[in-house]
């Protein structure tokens, strides 16, 4: 094991004070992936100031729970069709407030206790509790573990158990009902009973309503501080099913949890039947439910404890000598297997195979044309694919990059919800036209536009709202020197998340 890899401790080993520097960091506030120049450090410290020094909201009309659009949403498709993943920035202010709400020493106490008891039978193995690094990095941590601790341990839990049942949670956190924080920190019948915001779990609860227009279903998707909020549910749940099952004599079983997804291995079919109908009826009080179209129970424990993309990608050639074939390769691969992590790999595999080159090819075209026609249904790669299109446009004259530009944002236009391709066009085409034009309002905050077009600040005091909106989130400097060119190592910060997962 490396020196390094020491430095990794899941945020709960961490002290109340090192959690709150860590959610409060960049990373940990967005887990989703925006060109290196945003930076919402500054405005973070800021919040965290303020908070710390005493509420600086407004009450009455004007009381952040009664508005709308407080945080900033942005949708990234996540399966090539109609299904869409809503990942917020959540206004500065209300994070700060939720971060320091939980870190508290009384609260994160609480929170640290009542997780232990969650991970105290073997029986569930929870896999996706957030992980820092010594400078509390999150960035791509979390799932870099999965090739060990979820694969690998599917495959070796072979040799015990001869099913597995897979599932998964619709839509987890659009559904979580608030409420069951305070359930799952304190129990439900203590919850129902004390209702005080002195209670961290009420307090939470609260917070997060604020953040939604006063609503108890959902909470923001997009930060490590939800993450760990999540998994206090889920976790709550794995105890609420432990229970179940233990009233049931002889069920031999073993449960490996990666946030929503479950992976149920058991010595007979019957017994994942009956611990698939327990845990609906576990998640079904919570508010949850399984999904019907991703639940299956089988026999080959190896074959199917591999993403079927990856076991694809393995079995096929990767790579010709030829760069056009090779990028059909991986649009053959994108066909097959849509917004896959395996495509995400491919892709930074040809950015990296393309580097070097010096000189245009010549059917630069065609590749232009064949890695929009793959971002075009594949959403989850457009930081790798606009970093191979800024390459290949390198070797373009000015005036054919324009035309180019205007060509990819026109066969866009006919699908909603492109502001997170925006923001990677506008990443690749500033340094040639930094005038053009997006709609996506974070790509107005980059050409000098005020953050007050992405977050409502009406119920801030004067002196809060002043120094949060005057907080910068692009860092300028970086922004000047950005290149026409994407690095490769600029996107391969997201990459290294599916080096060995496709989750």
């Amino acid at each position: 094991m490396g020196e390094d890899s020491t430095e990794i401790r899941s945020v709960l080993e961490l002290s109340a004070n090192e959690a709150r520097d860590y959610f409060l960091t960049d990373s940990s506030y967005c887990s989703f992936d925006l060109p290196d120049y945003f930076d919402f450090s500054e405005v973070l410290s800021r919040a965290r100031s303020i908070v710390e020094s005493g509420k600086p909201f407004k009450r009455g009309r004007k009381a952040v729970g009664k508005l709308d659009n407080v945080n900033y949403e942005i949708l990234v498709n996540k399966d090539g069709a109609y299904g869409w993943r809503p990942f917020q920035l959540v206004h500065p202010m209300l994070y700060a407030d939720l971060v320091v709400t939980m870190t508290t020493a009384n609260a994160w106490e609480t929170i640290q206790s009542r997780f232990k008891q969650f991970q105290s039978d073997s029986r569930i193995l929870c896999k996706s509790i957030p992980l820092a690094d010594a400078g509390g990095n999150s960035r791509a941590l979390s799932i870099s573990n999965w090739w060990k601790e979820v694969e690998q341990e599917s495959i070796r839990l072979s040799l015990d158990y001869r099913f597995m049942a897979t599932t998964d949670i619709v839509d987890c956190y659009g559904a979580l009902y608030t409420h069951s924080i305070s359930w799952a920190l304190h129990t439900k019948p203590f919850a129902k009973e004390h209702r005080g915001y002195e209670h961290p779990g009420n307090a939470i609860d609260n917070i997060l309503q604020d953040m939604h227009n006063r609503q108890t279903n959902g909470i923001p998707q997009g930060n490590v501080a939800s993450d760990l909020i999540a998994e206090m549910v889920l976790g709550y749940a794995d105890f609420q099913l432990l229970e179940e099952i233990d009233t049931t004599d002889g069920i031999d079983f073993k449960i490996i949890r990666y946030r929503d997804d479950y992976r149920i291995f058991t010595n007979s079919e019957q017994d994942a039947k009956h611990i698939l109908l327990t845990l609906t009826k576990v998640l079904s009080e919570l508010n949850f439910k399984l999904n019907a179209s991703k639940t299956n129970i089988n026999s080959d424990i190896i074959g199917s404890a591999i993403k079927d993309d990856k076991l694809h990608w393995n079995s096929v050639v990767q790579r010709h000598r030829n760069l056009f074939k090779n990028l059909l390769l991986v649009r053959a691969l994108a066909e097959q297997f849509p917004n896959s992590g395996s495509l995400v790999k491919a892709l930074t595999a040809f950015r990296q195979r393309i580097e070097k080159l010096s000189k245009r090819p010549n059917d630069n075209p065609s590749l232009i044309a064949v890695v929009v026609d793959v971002m075009y249904k594949n959403p989850r790669v457009y930081p790798q694919a606009t970093s191979i299109l800024s390459k290949l446009l390198s070797f373009e004259d000015q005036n054919e990059i324009g035309r180019y530009l205007d060509s990819i944002q026109a066969r866009f236009s006919d699908i909603p919800n492109t502001g997170l391709l925006d923001l990677w066009i506008q990443r690749f085409s500033w340094s040639y036209d930094p005038e053009r034009t997006f709609n996506e309002p974070l790509c107005q905050v980059v050409t000098g536009g005020s953050t007050d077009s992405i977050w409502n600040f009406d119920w801030l005091t004067r002196n809060s709202k002043e120094a949060i909106l005057n907080a910068p989130i692009v860092d300028t400097a970086r922004l000047a020197t950005a290149g026409s060119i994407i690095s490769v190592a600029e996107t391969e910060t997201f990459a290294s998340r599916y080096d060995e997962a496709t989750a």
